[in-house]
Formats: structure tokens, C-alpha cells, sequence
């Protein structure tokens, strides 16, 4: 009787064990397992790997947190990557030259003043335009695109020459040799030199052929102009850029070589001793 007894209480004690083992810790591994221990889709309370310690993650050696629902699905795997598009880039440049445009004249602006509008307006410069149409020249001055250098003696120039070799405009209009001569030596085209580029004894050809125009450049003193010996050396009073044509105002009028032979063979003047 006893003996069945405790075969009973044996087989009770046993079968508590065995129901309470469900609330409690299992095996697994060698070790008990917490329900925080599960990898990948292990169910809750599991452990496949049997090594790792309890609640650790031998995938990545974070602990894993149990999901909020005790049943799990599968574990998602990890997104496909989506591909990312570049852009298209744009065509690297051609290294071949534009396709060159026809070359275009740059004329003269249209807003210059000729050399001919700003003597006829000035209103001073008579006696010189007198000469320049006499002579033909005015197309010349009125030209834009025309390059030269241009001599302007003042009034008081003409008169001071006029009166020392007995001449007037009129009578000068009237000789034609001696005309051309002076007014020639007062154009020198394809040149348009302002006075920064001028340096001491620079010879400039005129129309007047063979006749060059010796530069004066004095210490301190503006730019001045020279012909033939014996004559006053001009100096600069103002100088002007009219278009294409920069005009130097000088205080006397030039004589050329030419120009003084004529006024010798007239008389009018005294041969060089």
C-alpha cells in the first residue's frame, strides 16, 4: 500500500513538473531560453542556434526585440533596390569652330563729326575751308572712313602769312600751283598720330609729294610741326579727333619746301642765303 502511494505521489510530482516547465524556462542548447531569444522566424521562445547567449542576436549582435503580436509571420526580406537613373548628360561640346559668320565692315560711327561739319560749324575756320574746296579737297573732310592728319592754322595764322608774303585767299584761290602746294602740305592721309604717339624729329609724308612735316616734341611745350627752313615752327593749340581724322589747330600755316620755291620765283619772298 505504501509502496503504490508513493508511486502516485512520484508520478504527481512528476506531472507538475512536467506542466510547469511550460510557464517556465525550456531547454534548448544546454541553456534556458527567454522569449526575447529568437532569430530570424524562430518561434517565440525558441532557439536554432543553441549557442548565442540568451536574448542575442548572432546575426548582427543587436539584441532583437520581440514583435507586439506573440504570432509571427515569416521575417520580410529586404527590399529589392531600385535603380537609380542618371540623368542624361548633355553631349559634351564640339571641339570644332563655329561655323565662321561673313566678315562685316565696321564702319565709322554714326554719331562722329567729320572733319568738313566741324570746320563749317565752328564758323572760324573760313579762311581754311576756303582753300580746302578751292583746292578740291572738301570730299576728303566730309569723308567718315577717311584717315589722316590734319593741319588747321587759325585766322590770325592766315593773316600773319598772307601779310608777309602779299597774298589774300583770293589771290592765293587764284594761283593754283601755289594753292596746292600750301593746302597739300596741310593733309597727311593714312595717318591719324595724336600727340602721345609723336616723338622729336618724326617726319610725316603729306599729300604734297615728296613733302614730309618734321614733329616737334619740346620739353613741357605742346606738340609742334616744322616745313622749310626759315619759316615760324607751329605750335599746337588744340587737338580734335573728327571721325577717323585727328586735327591739330596750329598758330602759324605750314610752308613746304615747294611752296617756297614758288614764292621765291614770284618775288615774294627772299632766296635763302
Amino acid at each position: 500500500m505504501k509502496s503504490s502511494l508513493a508511486k502516485l505521489l512520484c508520478a504527481a510530482v512528476l506531472l507538475l513538473g512536467a506542466v510547469g516547465g511550460t510557464h517556465g524556462a525550456r531547454t534548448g542548447g544546454g541553456r534556458a531560453l527567454a522569449r526575447t531569444d529568437f532569430v530570424g522566424s524562430d518561434p517565440v521562445g525558441s532557439d536554432t542556434v543553441g549557442s548565442d547567449p540568451i536574448g542575442s542576436d548572432t546575426a548582427g549582435n543587436g539584441v532583437q526585440k520581440e514583435q507586439a503580436s506573440s504570432s509571427r509571420g515569416p521575417t520580410p526580406g529586404p527590399s529589392p533596390i531600385t535603380p537609380v537613373t542618371e540623368p542624361d548628360r548633355p553631349a559634351p561640346p564640339s571641339r570644332s569652330p563655329p561655323s565662321a559668320s561673313p566678315a562685316v565692315a565696321l564702319g565709322p560711327s554714326t554719331e562722329c563729326v567729320t572733319a568738313y561739319d566741324y570746320l563749317s560749324a565752328n564758323g572760324t575756320f573760313t579762311e581754311f575751308l576756303q582753300i580746302v574746296e578751292a583746292a578740291g579737297l572738301a570730299d576728303l573732310l566730309k569723308d567718315p572712313s577717311q584717315v589722316a592728319m590734319l593741319f588747321v592754322p587759325t585766322p590770325s595764322a592766315f593773316a600773319s602769312i598772307f601779310t608777309g608774303v602779299d597774298l589774300t585767299v583770293s589771290s592765293l584761290i587764284k594761283d593754283k600751283e601755289l594753292l596746292s602746294a600750301i593746302v597739300d602740305f596741310h593733309v597727311a592721309p593714312n595717318y591719324a598720330l595724336r600727340p602721345a604717339q609723336l616723338t622729336n624729329n618724326l617726319q610725316i609724308p603729306t599729300l604734297a609729294t615728296d613733302q614730309l612735316i618734321t614733329v616737334f616734341v619740346p620739353l613741357g611745350s605742346p606738340v609742334a610741326f616744322g616745313g622749310a627752313q626759315g619759316y615760324a615752327i607751329a605750335s599746337t593749340l588744340e587737338t580734335l579727333t573728327l571721325c577717323d581724322v585727328v586735327a591739330y589747330v596750329l598758330d602759324s600755316v605750314l610752308i613746304s619746301s615747294a611752296a617756297d620755291a614758288i614764292l621765291v620765283s614770284q618775288g615774294k619772298v627772299a632766296a635763302s642765303g
